[in-house]
Formats: structure tokens, C-alpha cells, sequence
């Protein structure tokens, strides 16, 4: 029988720590590790507590059979049950489970599974040249090869040199094997994956000139010990990313193993050895008949079974047992043979990482035994599925892998083992007790409750299957039932319960608060805005506490900062501004402590960047432009750090995407124009980067459509409307293609409806009226949906009113002013309301101030000019106090410019001309810092005639020359014309006339060129001391205009009543109504001849 372990002497009375389950698991293997044979009884005794806690207890026993296993013992159920009556029952299922899963498990490690095994075959000698380059030493030998470190002289570069060895292994199937790899790697230019510079001969064998890397292979790195869990995660996450990539160009590697990932000098880790490679795409395959290539422990069960089909997923399973081994220090499969390690990758479950490794994340370990599924469908579809998954592991977010719970092991056991399925009953009375409980405690409303004596861990699994499956099935899905809402919430109070219960534990409180923060997630995508703020409230006070508890410990803080970072948004998007700063500024100063105390781990510096870029949000919402710019400015000096230090972790070229977004957009509003150019121009770059390199992230694609939107956002602003509508176009077009993959990912919906609505914005502005009102017709009801489907997101409401405030203005560009006046009538509540409640967001009131204006402009074109001007004066209201807040607000400034213009056009047209050069020159000052555009040319034209109708003539015009010079060529005649009409009212006819002259191609210039003629007239016939021949230039003068209206007659001009009323009354004119030409024209205008009566 075998020995009990040996016992340790106890410290003194009153010594003991009320140590954790991890302190004492690790004190346990410790002292094993040093040959201390410490029973388990020692440590009940020097730690009573844990008796109390029969949950801890069994994980110590359990980890006592592992380690006894490990040291070549064969521990009996029987023995356990002697020593530990009081969980004889308890113990029986953990060594049923442990048998099952570990029957054939040990330790020893395979001799062929080296990667440096002898071969057949000579090293060169150092100092030989080949291929050009000279030979320094040999690095290792494989089955068909040798490598050297080797110098190329021209380039002075050193080089990793591969040759085939001569005899056995220099056969021709070798030498094709070995070009294959040459073949894959040279179209693989990825900065993960070691590049081929050149593929050489040397005696008459292949030979391969490689990227060198100095840092040795993921093996040695690893050499048995298990690595920090962030560290694990973030290498396997780097290593999918790079087999994504040869995936995506038809390369599968097929012996992924850590002695074939290089190391660079700056422990960077390169994916080599391609010499098993599959061409997908083009199905070739260098494997023999009976051949299982591959290295054993590595290998997929579809690669371990013998020859047949071996795709993507054979790596994905490699990735994941790389991960497995970095947890744990071991592979999962390794026996004393080849053959037994084959038997074992076919039909043994692995032992979960967790068992070998005592409080490793859950969502890890999910992560990594789905990596490890023996049926290739239910591994990740792609590598790149596995990172992405990492990477929400990593940023703490919910991953999607669905954990295998109790019940799941159980029918894999059964199917794998039926020897054990009888004897693990008492595991599955256990679960089915625990799951009845769970279903009578939702059914009856009470708090979950899950009776299973001593075994929380298994309770808690059950809870986490159901949620995860839960949480899986209505993630993206635009509605949830109330049953399925029922049991997410009542896995969040398991959560709780389960915290306040076990007050000691620390890690387990830890782990609810985590869930809590993933339940969050999930409703705050789902729409369910309260709830999810109600779940990271909870997630944020448990891990309020546990920071309070153990300051010094950094877990608890990062999740914290990540909480409040989720909450802070969250509050944000709801309008509460000052909540999301308090909350946001605590985040930023968690994550910079952190992140001084560990300048190395890029993962802290990541969630500074990102709750800075969330905390310049808010200022930039609140109007606070000065503020946010400093915020966005850290974040992307953070982003620009990371991308250097590891470009190719594709999200960090993302984040510095969203960093230079941000910054484009204060640059814009400010009337920064260049700079906003630059800096949206460069997100789109960095945007590009992430799709580009990881072509399986629909989100990254997401990302540089919202990029290019920006973009064409700000040619709009400035005017460039072709490259604007190229720009909609295109970022609708790569929207409208994620929605027919995911049609039901609701910010797609979100996105291509913002889409749509600039899209209705820029024709509108370009004069595509038509298109314009279509475009906005569509996206109003996709508006309301959202609305209606999230009440209290701000966003929604906002966006609904801005699509109404673009309808009205194309329905009064084409004269459609009912049409107008109901979509500009439905949009001022939504406006007013958002103002009202939320008084801090500036973007919000002038938004209302821009609504109010273009009702003015609505009732001026009816010619109501009072209600117009009663419209405008609420516009100036709102917009000149969001000016005093914030002076440079380009938006602002542009909107009063053109309320402020066209008030003074209403008050001038109503006989106030006075007021109206006050509201025109307020509308010039406003101008100052603005790009030009007809606007200022407008303005002026109207000061002119103020200035005019004041009778302030030099004054009038120089503001016509200034209207002219600015105007564009469409309106310039115009304002010439203008122009002669104030010269002729001077006084001055010889200008007057000679401008006419030649500004009269429209028939409303003609008119006003009769105007300056018949004012000419009466100017000479009145002068003082007229010269000779004043009556004939008068009366030339009066011929003239004459004959000018009859041209304008001729068009028909005068058809129009209201341009027939103004012949009729025109002052102007007064000197031509005696002459009997004239009166000849009004008569004929007013009473046509019969036509019927001219034969």
C-alpha cells in the first residue's frame, strides 16, 4: 500500500494566518516541490477554518491525489475515505471524475517529441559559405534538417540558414516538403511569422535563408512552468492573429507546437517551421500514405486518427494546446509513448486547466477547452475567432465560447467511458438536485438557492452554464423573452448571494463581480439600459470593497477601473454628465496608478487609453472642447506607444484610430479645418490597418465605415460635396454588407441609419433635392424604431429630430412648405425636450437653435415675415448663450451667422431697415473664422440696401463691393446690377448707367438696368445748373429704359402678377409714367388685345 505523506512540524500556537484557498494551495505545492510530503491533516490543523469550508477542504485533498500521482504514487479512494470520514460520499464522485478523465495521464515526457532529436548527417564547421552566407553555428536539428545562425556579409545582417541533411532524410519527399515551407512563408509577410528572405541550393538541396530570432523558442521560455495568466493570454491571442492570417492566404501549418515559435530578441514570438504545411487553396498535401505528421501532444484528434482531411481548426486545436500548456506548464496529453499520447488525443477528455491550476479564470479556461474539442465543428470556426475571444478576455468583456458545464462533462464521460457512467450517479443526482433547485427558486421568485451540500464550485458551474447559455442565445437578437430575462436575473442574485455568502473568499467575490460586469454587457446590448446599469452598479460596489479590502492587489483594481470605465459610459450615453466624469475620472487615475506600478504591462496603459478617449467623450458632449482635447491628445500619445511596441496587436492600431477620430472632430468644430483633415484622414489609416490584418472582425470593419463617415462629414462641412457623397457612399456600402452577415447586430442598424440620414444631408446641400428627401424618408422610421426600442439613450431621440430638421429643409427647397412645416413641427418638441433635460450638453441647444431658424426661414419664404422674425429671435436666444459658454464653437457661430442674416432680410423687407443693419453686421462679425461661402456675400448685399434705404450711400457701396468680390459668379451680376441702382439714387447717373450697361443678361437685372435708366433720367432732368443738352441725355435716358422693359416684357417676366404689381407701383419708374410709350405698355399689359378679333 502506498505511504501516507510525511508530516510537518506545526508553528507555534497562535502563529497560523487566516490564509486564502490560493495561499494554502500554494504553500501545499511548494513544499511538495521541495520533497515536504506535508498531509493534508497538517493543514487542517494549523488552519481550523478550513474545516468549516468543506468546498477547501476537498480542493486541498484533491491536490494532494495529484500531486502524490505526479510523484510516481498510486492514491486510493479507500485510504481518503479512512482519513476523511466526514466527505466519504463527496470524495467518491472526485475520484470517479478524476479516473475517468485521467486514467492513462502521466508525467513522463516522450522522447520523440524533442525537436532537436540526432539525425543522420554532418554540421558544417564554422566559417563556410553558403548561399552567400558565411556559417557561425548550428542552432538545432530536426528530423529532416539542420539550422544554422548564419551572417550575410553584404547586407550584414545575421540569418537563420536551413539545409536539408544529406542521407535518410534527404530524399525527394523531404526536399518537397522543404520547398512547400518555402512556398508558404514567402507569401506570408506578417510580423508574427518568420519571413523568408531567400530559398537557395546548396549540393544540389534546397536551402532557406530565414529571419533570424535571437530569443530562442516558446519552449525554452516555457520549460515546464506555468506563466503569469495575462501573459499566456496575450501570446496565444498574438499567435491566432498570425495563423489568421496565413489561414486567410489558404497556408495551414498542421505542427504548431512551442518549438516551432521563435522568439525575437525582444521575446516578440514569430510562428516557424512550415514544413508540414497544407496549401488550402490548392488542396495540395505533402503527406505519404500512413503518415501522421505532426508532433503527438500537439496534434489534433483529426491528425492523430491517420491521413484524412486536416483544415484550420487542426491549428486553432494546437493554439489551444499551447495555451493549456502555458497555464499549466504541461500539455494536456503526454504519455510514455507515441502511441499511448495518440490514444489519449482521440478519446480522453483533458483535465481542465483550473483542476491543475486552482482559481484560473473561468473564461479562460473556457476559452482554452474549446480550443481543445475532439470534433473540429465545435472548436472556434477560425484563429481568428480564438483571438478575438482572447482579446475580450483580456479588455474584460463577456466572451462568446459557451462553457461546458457538469452536465455537459458528464455525457461526454459517459459516452467516452460507460465503464464509470453507473458509478458517477452520485455526481448527476447532485447536479439534477442543484438544477431542480435552480428551477424552483425562478418559478417561485424567491432568490436562487442551490442545496448541494459541500459543493458551491458545482453549483456555481451549473449557474454559469445557464447564464452563459443564456447570455449566448439573445446576444444580438433584437428582443429577449420574459423567461429568458428571468433567469439572467436571477444568475445575477445567484452571483450576489453567493459573494455575501462566502465574505471570506475573496476570489469568489471577485468572480461575481466579474459577472456582474458580463450581465451588463449583455442587457446594455440588448437595449435594457436600467438593467445593465443596475448590474454594473452591483459589479462596481463589490469590487469597491475588495479594493478597499486588499489595496495592495492589483486584479481587484484593474476590474474596478474597468467597471467604472463601462459605467461611466453607460452614464454618458444617458445624458448624466456629471455622474460619467466622476465615475470616468476615477477609472483614468485607477489605470495610471497601475500602470506606473507596471510600466511593462501594455494592458494597463490599453485601459488608460481607452477610459481617456471615454472621458473626453463626455467633455466633448458637455461642450468642454478645451478639456477633451486634452484627454484625446494622452490617449492617442498612449495608442502611438503601443502601436510601436507591438504593431502587429491589431486593436491597438484601432484605438489610435479612435484617439486621432476624436481629435479630427474638435479640430472641425473649431473651424481647424486643415488639422481636422489630417487628423480623420489618419483614423481611417489606422482603421484600415486593424480590418486589413484581421479580416475576420466584422467590428473592425464597422470601425473604418464610422472612419470614412467622419470623413465625408467634414468634406461636407467645407464644402467639398463630390468627395463627401464618395465618402457616404462608401461607408454604406461596407455597412450594408456587415448587415447581410449580421443582420441583427443592432449598432449596424444604428450605423447605417446615421449613414443614410448625412447621406439625405449632403444631397440635399449638393442640389439633389429629390434623392435627398428619399434618403431622409427611409431613415426617419428606422429612427423611430430606435427610439421606441431605447427610450433613454439620448443619442436615439436626437438623431430622429436632426433626420426631421434635414426633411423640412430639401421640403422647402422644392417649395413643398406644408410638407416643411410638419416634419420642422414634429422635430421642435423632440429638440426642446433634449435642451430642457440636459442643459449641460451645448450640441443639444444649438441643435434647438438651429431648428427655431429654420422655422424663421420657413415663414419668411411664405412672406410671413413677423412670425419669421418671432422665429428668429428664439434662435438667437439659444445660440448666443451657447457663444458665451463656448466663443470658438464653430457650429454655433455658423448657425446665428445665417439666423442673424436672415433676420435682418425679413426686418428690411418689412420696413426696418435700421434693425436691419444691426442684425446684418452682427451676422458679418460672426463670419470672422468661418470658411468662406456665399453666406457673407448674402450679408453684405444686405447691408447695402440698409445702408441705402438710410440713406448712408458710400457706406451702401462699399458693402456692394464687398458682396461682389465675395460673391459667387451666379450672383455676381446680380449684385452689379444692385450696385447701379444705389449709384443712379446717388445721383450719379454717367456710373449708374455705364454699370447697367452691362449687367442686365436676367430679366430681373434687366428690370433693375430700366430702374437705373428712368432714375438717370430724372436725376439729369433735375439737376441744378444742368449743362447744355441735359434734356436730350435725359430723355435718352427715358428711351432706354423703355426700351430695356420691353425686352423684359418679351420674357414674359411681367406674366407674373407680383412682378406686374411692381411695374405699376415702382417709384423707381416715376419718370417714365408721362410718356406715352410707356403708357402704351401698361395698357397693353393690363387689357390684351382680343386675340380672336385680329384676323
Amino acid at each position: 500500500m502506498t505511504q501516507p505523506p510525511q508530516s510537518f512540524t506545526p508553528e507555534p500556537a497562535g502563529s497560523g494566518r487566516d490564509e486564502t484557498r490560493a495561499d494554502v494551495l500554494e504553500d501545499q505545492r511548494r513544499r511538495w516541490r521541495l520533497g515536504e510530503r506535508t498531509p493534508v491533516e497538517a493543514y487542517l490543523d494549523r488552519h481550523p477554518h478550513l474545516v468549516d469550508r468543506s468546498e477547501d477542504a476537498l480542493c486541498l485533498i484533491y491536490q494532494e491525489v495529484i500531486l502524490r500521482e505526479q510523484a510516481g504514487q498510486s492514491p486510493q479512494l479507500e485510504e481518503y475515505q479512512r482519513r476523511f470520514p466526514q466527505w466519504a460520499t463527496e470524495l467518491a464522485v472526485q475520484f470517479e471524475v478524476h479516473r475517468a478523465i485521467e486514467s492513462s495521464l502521466v508525467e513522463s515526457t516522450v522522447a520523440s517529441d524533442r525537436s532537436t532529436a540526432s539525425v543522420d548527417g554532418v554540421a558544417m564547421p564554422a566559417g563556410r559559405m553558403v548561399a552567400g552566407c558565411e556559417v557561425l553555428e548550428v542552432l538545432g536539428r530536426g528530423g529532416m534538417g539542420v539550422v544554422y545562425r548564419a551572417r550575410q556579409p553584404g547586407l550584414n545582417r545575421e540569418v537563420a540558414l536551413k539545409m536539408i541533411l544529406a542521407g535518410a532524410d534527404g530524399s525527394p519527399w523531404a526536399s518537397a516538403r522543404f520547398r512547400t515551407e518555402a512556398e508558404a512563408v514567402a507569401r506570408l509577410q506578417h510580423p508574427n511569422i518568420v519571413q523568408v528572405f531567400q530559398v537557395a541550393e546548396h549540393d544540389g538541396l534546397p536551402c532557406l535563408l530565414l529571419e533570424y530570432a535571437a530569443g530562442g523558442t516558446l519552449a525554452q521560455k516555457l520549460d515546464g512552468i506555468p506563466w503569469a495568466v495575462r501573459r499566456a493570454a496575450e501570446t496565444a491571442e498574438v499567435l491566432a492573429r498570425a495563423m489568421d492570417y496565413a489561414h486567410a492566404r489558404g497556408v495551414v501549418h498542421r505542427d504548431l507546437k512551442p518549438s516551432n515559435v521563435l522568439l525575437a530578441a525582444d521575446g516578440t514570438p514569430k510562428v516557424a517551421d512550415f514544413g508540414l504545411a497544407k496549401l488550402v487553396q490548392g488542396g495540395e498535401s505533402l503527406t505519404r500514405t500512413g503518415d501522421v505528421l505532426g508532433t503527438a501532444s500537439y496534434m489534433a484528434p483529426e491528425q492523430a486518427g491517420g491521413p484524412g482531411k486536416v483544415g484550420p481548426t487542426a491549428d486553432v486545436y494546437a493554439l489551444g494546446v499551447i495555451l493549456y500548456e502555458m497555464l499549466t506548464g504541461r500539455p494536456p496529453f503526454r504519455a510514455e509513448s507515441t502511441h499511448q499520447t495518440l490514444r489519449q488525443v482521440i478519446a480522453v477528455e483533458p483535465v481542465s486547466p483550473g483542476r491543475l491550476r486552482p482559481g484560473l479564470s473561468r473564461d479562460l479556461e473556457t476559452i482554452c477547452l474549446k480550443c481543445l474539442e475532439k470534433r473540429p465543428a465545435k472548436r472556434y470556426a477560425s484563429a481568428g475567432h480564438l483571438g478575438d475571444d482572447l482579446r475580450r478576455f483580456l479588455d474584460g468583456r463577456p466572451i462568446q465560447a459557451r462553457r461546458v458545464g457538469p452536465i455537459g462533462r458528464l455525457v461526454r464521460w459517459s459516452g467516452r467511458h460507460p465503464a464509470v457512467a453507473g458509478l458517477t450517479a452520485a455526481l448527476a443526482t447532485l447536479v439534477a438536485a442543484a438544477a431542480i433547485g435552480l428551477m424552483l427558486s425562478a418559478r417561485n421568485e424567491r432568490r436562487l438557492r442551490l442545496q448541494a451540500e459541500g459543493n458551491l464550485d458545482v453549483a456555481r458551474q451549473i449557474v454559469d452554464e445557464m447564464y452563459t447559455q443564456v447570455a449566448a442565445d439573445v446576444e444580438g437578437r433584437p428582443g429577449m423573452d420574459a423567461y429568458q430575462r428571468r433567469l439572467l436575473e436571477r444568475a445575477l442574485r445567484f452571483y450576489r448571494s453567493f459573494a455575501l455568502r462566502q465574505s471570506g473568499r475573496p476570489e469568489v467575490r471577485h468572480e461575481a463581480a466579474e459577472a456582474g460586469l458580463r450581465a451588463g454587457d449583455i442587457t446594455l446590448k440588448l437595449g435594457r439600459v436600467e438593467e445593465a446599469e443596475e448590474a454594473y452598479r452591483g459589479a462596481v460596489e463589490v469590487l469597491e470593497g475588495l479594493a478597499g479590502e486588499a489595496p495592495a492587489e492589483p486584479r481587484y483594481r484593474s476590474t474596478l477601473a474597468g467597471g467604472l470605465d463601462r459605467a461611466g459610459r453607460l452614464a454618458a450615453a444617458t445624458s448624466r454628465t456629471d455622474r460619467a466624469e466622476a465615475m470616468l475620472r476615477r477609472a483614468v487615475a485607477m489605470y495610471e496608478t497601475l500602470a506606473a506600478g507596471s510600466p511593462n504591462d501594455a494592458g494597463y496603459r490599453e485601459g488608460l487609453a481607452r477610459a481617456r478617449v471615454d472621458l473626453g467623450s463626455v467633455f466633448l458632449q458637455a461642450g468642454r472642447l478645451a478639456e477633451a482635447e486634452e484627454e484625446f491628445r494622452k490617449a492617442r500619445d498612449l495608442a502611438e506607444a503601443l502601436v510601436r511596441e507591438q504593431p502587429e496587436v491589431f486593436r491597438h492600431h484601432a484605438g489610435l484610430g479612435t484617439s486621432y477620430a476624436n481629435l479630427g472632430r474638435i479640430a472641425q468644430e473649431t473651424g481647424r479645418w486643415g488639422e481636422a483633415r489630417s487628423n480623420l484622414e489618419r483614423a481611417v489609416d489606422e482603421y484600415g490597418k486593424q480590418a486589413r490584418g484581421e479580416p475576420s472582425r466584422a467590428d473592425s470593419r464597422f470601425d473604418l465605415a464610422m472612419a470614412v463617415s467622419n470623413v465625408a462629414h467634414l468634406a461636407s462641412d467645407t464644402r467639398r460635396m463630390v468627395e463627401a457623397r464618395a465618402a457616404y457612399l462608401r461607408a454604406e456600402a461596407i455597412v450594408a454588407g456587415l448587415l447581410k452577415e449580421h443582420p441583427d447586430v443592432s449598432p449596424y442598424r444604428k450605423g447605417l441609419a446615421k449613414l443614410r440620414l448625412n447621406l439625405g444631408e449632403v444631397q440635399r446641400r449638393a442640389g439633389r433635392l429629390d434623392e435627398a428627401v428619399q434618403a431622409l424618408r427611409g431613415a426617419v422610421p428606422l429612427w423611430d424604431e430606435l427610439v421606441e426600442d431605447e427610450p433613454e439613450v439620448t443619442e436615439n431621440r436626437a438623431s430622429l429630430a436632426l433626420c426631421l430638421n434635414d426633411l423640412g429643409i430639401a421640403y422647402v427647397a422644392l417649395g413643398r412648405f406644408d410638407e416643411a412645416e410638419a416634419a420642422y413641427r414634429r422635430a421642435v418638441p423632440l429638440r426642446e425636450r433634449l435642451a430642457a433635460d440636459h442643459p449641460e450638453q451645448v450640441e443639444l441647444n444649438v441643435q434647438l437653435g438651429g431648428i427655431y431658424g429654420n422655422l424663421g426661414q420657413l415663414h419668411s419664404s411664405r412672406r410671413d415675415h413677423r412670425a419669421a422674425i418671432g422665429w428668429f429671435d428664439r434662435a438667437s436666444g439659444v445660440l448666443e448663450g451657447v457663444l458665451r459658454a463656448e466663443p470658438r464653437h464653430a457650429e454655433a457661430r455658423r448657425y446665428l451667422r445665417n439666423v442673424m442674416s436672415q433676420r435682418g432680410a425679413a426686418l428690411d423687407a418689412l420696413g426696418r431697415p435700421a434693425e436691419a443693419l444691426s442684425a446684418w453686421d452682427r451676422a458679418l462679425e460672426l463670419q470672422e473664422g468661418l470658411p468662406p461661402d456665399s453666406s457673407a456675400s448674402f450679408t453684405c448685399a444686405g447691408r447695402a440696401e440698409a445702408l441705402e434705404a438710410l440713406g448712408r450711400y458710400p457706406e451702401a457701396l462699399a458693402a456692394w463691393d464687398r458682396a461682389i468680390r465675395d460673391a459667387p459668379e451666379p450672383s455676381r451680376e446680380d449684385y452689379v446690377s444692385s450696385r447701379a441702382l444705389t449709384l443712379a439714387r446717388m445721383g450719379d447717373h454717367a456710373r449708374a448707367t455705364a454699370s447697367a450697361a452691362a449687367a442686365f443678361r436676367s430679366p430681373l437685372n434687366a428690370y433693375n438696368a430700366a430702374c437705373v435708366y428712368a432714375l438717370s433720367c430724372s436725376a439729369v432732368r433735375h439737376m441744378n445748373n444742368a449743362p447744355p443738352g441735359a434734356a436730350t441725355i435725359s430723355a435718352g435716358y427715358a428711351a432706354r429704359a423703355v426700351e430695356i422693359l420691353g425686352l423684359v416684357r418679351a420674357t414674359g417676366h411681367f406674366n407674373d402678377p407680383a412682378q406686374l404689381r411692381l411695374l405699376l407701383t415702382d417709384g423707381d419708374l416715376d419718370s417714365l409714367r408721362d410718356r406715352p410709350d410707356f403708357r402704351l405698355m401698361i395698357y397693353d399689359l393690363l387689357f390684351p388685345a382680343d386675340v380672336f378679333a385680329r384676323k
